[in-house]
């Protein structure tokens, strides 16, 4: 309520159309990979060129980095606690702070989210990266 942030939770228009088709993933069977007695290919619209594939993924890193450093600004926990909470809970391989740190840290970060300028709410820099940069 009254977060003129708020939109930045919004799914895409690509998750939206995924869900109306039924293509829920491992669950079903099928979404961005079908799942084949447990192994995960990706799916005929999931096959993407390398640096559209890149560019994505960069796109959902910095925003979970962002969202990491509202939560932390807001105090809902440190660093080190995100971290951890994203390895453990949510199976990434590194937590958006540590991941970071090891690509320019925040510094880096702004700078890619203002690059991102335009792109919706979701790369509206978090108050905490310009301090931390």
């Amino acid at each position: 309520r009254g977060d003129p942030l708020a939109d930045r939770f919004l799914p895409s228009v690509l998750q939206e159309r995924q869900v109306e088709a039924g293509r829920l993933g491992r669950k079903t069977g099928a979404g961005f990979y079908v799942y084949d007695g447990g192994a995960a290919v990706p799916s005929a619209g999931a096959t993407l060129e390398p640096d559209v594939r890149d560019r994505i993924v960069e796109r959902i890193e910095l925003a979970i980095v962002n969202e990491a450093y509202r939560a932390r600004d807001e105090g809902v926990a440190d660093a080190d606690a995100i971290d951890r909470a994203l390895r453990l809970g949510a199976g990434h391989p590194q937590g958006p702070f540590e991941r970071w740190r090891d690509r320019g840290g925040a510094a880096a970060v702004l700078e890619r989210l203002r690059a991102l300028g335009d792109d919706g709410p979701r790369f509206v820099p978090a108050e905490g990266l310009s301090a931390d940069a």
